[in-house]
C-alpha cells in the first residue's frame, strides 16, 4: 500500500487533512502495516480553539501524522 497524498485545509492556523473516509481508512491501514507509533488527532472546534492558546496542544496537533475533522463546525469551516 502506498502513502495517501496529504491535502490540508487551514482552520485558524491548524492544517486539517482534507481526506475522505476511505482515504482516512487507507492511511490508518498503512500506519498499522508500518508497525510504528503514529499520532492521529480528531480535531473538533474546541480542540482547534484550544490550540490557539495552548502551545503544548498545538505542537501535538502540528506534529500529528493525521488530523481529521471531528465536528460539523470543522467540516463547515473547511468548506469556507
Amino acid at each position: 500500500m502506498t502513502a495517501v497524498p496529504r491535502k490540508k485545509v487551514d482552520i485558524l492556523g491548524i492544517g486539517v487533512d482534507n481526506v475522505s473516509m476511505q482515504e482516512t481508512i487507507d492511511m490508518i491501514e498503512l500506519f498499522i502495516e508500518e508497525r510504528k507509533p503514529r499520532i492521529v488527532v480528531t480535531a473538533d472546534a474546541s480542540g482547534i480553539v484550544a490550540a490557539q492558546t495552548d502551545k503544548a496542544w498545538r505542537e501535538i496537533i502540528e506534529n500529528a501524522d493525521l488530523i481529521t475533522p471531528d465536528s460539523v463546525g470543522v467540516l463547515w469551516a473547511s468548506r469556507r
